[in-house]
């Protein structure tokens, strides 16, 4: 069984995380440490790094196969120059795919909150396959009734959402940007959003309030053509 941790929403070192109490430079040093107790060797971060260096960021994962998705907060300049594998001549978006077993992978940049015409047609070609789906971005593509989902979705994500569903394979999604724990389900697509490594948003609010709440990461377990994922949330001094 192959497993991958899913990390995002890490803000390190911003401001708007301290002003709730919340050190995110020291959450993510649990996670990881946690991560690693648990024997798992591959991470993918699911956008908005921080505003600490990409260098520095890049280097507290240099242990880890990574793979990586850019957020609302994540600048294209910056992290390519220390993730590098799939940057291609001419793009200035981080967007890529791979096959591993009977998954394509899927990973795309949300990081001007819309995907732009480029990615759209380039991900209609990816999805001429056979095999089942895992998509990575930082935005969610199904709607969520929560504050923050009114404020701040993926502008264009209907387009995103129509190719989906003309795609005849089971397709799972991860994703953060909400800063909530949720699972949406629509057909044969199932959506998972996971809790910031940082500050949290309160999912039952029509507003945007942000709060020091429990903080984690979700383990992504492949079996096969199976995918099980599990959230771990770190409370009372450890992760569960």
């Amino acid at each position: 069984m192959k497993r991958i941790a899913y990390i995002t929403d890490v803000h390190m070192d911003e401001q708007f995380p301290k002003d709730f109490g919340v050190d995110a430079r020291r959450n993510l040093g649990l996670i990881l440490e946690d991560v690693r107790e648990r024997n798992i060797s591959e991470v993918i971060i699911g956008g908005d790094m921080g505003e600490t260096t990409a260098r520095e960021f890049f280097e507290l994962l240099k242990d880890f196969t990574l793979h990586v998705t850019l957020g609302n907060h994540d600048a294209f300049s910056d992290v390519t120059k220390y993730f590098t594998k799939y940057t291609r001549e001419g793009r200035s978006e981080l967007y890529y795919s791979f096959e591993e077993g009977a998954f394509r992978y899927i990973f795309l940049d949300s990081s001007s909150e819309q995907l732009s015409q480029a990615q759209l047609q380039w991900l209609e070609g990816e999805l001429q396959t056979d095999r089942s789906l895992l998509l990575f971005l930082h935005h969610p593509v199904l709607p969520v009734n929560t504050g923050i989902d009114k404020l701040y979705p993926l502008r264009n994500r209907g387009s995103l959402r129509t190719l989906l569903q003309d795609f005849p394979q089971p397709i799972t999604i991860f994703c953060g940007h909400y800063h909530i724990d949720d699972e949406t389900t629509d057909g044969h697509i199932r959506q998972f959003i996971t809790p910031a490594a940082s500050v949290q948003i309160r999912k039952d609010s029509d507003t945007l309030q942000l709060y020091n709440g429990p903080f984690g990461y979700r383990i992504i377990n492949i079996d096969g053509d199976r995918v099980e994922t599990q959230l771990l949330l770190y409370k009372d001094g450890s992760f569960s």
